[in-house]
């Protein structure tokens, strides 16, 4: 079963780039092998063949950002995690001001966390921004608007 799968990937020189399926392909191009009378995703028979079983619940994900066959390119993980990487190896995460849902500026939170640093009581800094005290706490933990130094 491994030569024949094999015969439909087309392997580079260096073993650590990409597998590129050859076979039969989804609409969205994911590769497609069959055994016996079913079908299985390329990447997730490469995954169990060569790396174990696949735990129920959990994706095959891509570390390279392609949809190739290369096991050291294959991890196991969750469906969240899977479109949280995607988002942010495409650039398409919307986190701070991005947020269409956003109430503040980047300023307000630089703003929020240096008062509070300097001593200022999140009930205080809370106040004078007309937002409760838990979020103020959210916002200094770094609970929400993490990536913002």
């Amino acid at each position: 079963m491994e030569e024949r799968f094999m015969n439909r990937v087309s392997r580079p020189i260096d073993v650590n780039e990409c597998w590129i399926w050859t076979g039969g392909k989804t609409s969205n191009g994911y590769g497609m092998f069959s055994i016996g009378k079913r079908s299985i995703h390329a990447h997730r028979f490469a995954y169990s063949h060569w790396k174990g079983e696949i735990i129920p619940g959990l994706w095959v994900l891509h570390t390279c950002g392609r949809k190739c066959v290369n096991p050291a390119h294959l991890e196991l993980g969750s469906a969240k995690k899977n479109n949280l990487d995607d988002k942010k190896r495409d650039g398409t995460l919307l986190t701070g001001t991005r947020n269409p849902s956003a109430r503040y500026t980047e300023d307000e939170i630089r703003e929020i966390r240096t008062r509070y640093a300097a001593g200022e009581t999140q009930t205080s800094i809370a106040r004078s921004f007309g937002i409760r005290q838990g979020h103020v706490s959210d916002i200094c933990l770094r609970k929400v608007w993490k990536d913002l130094e």
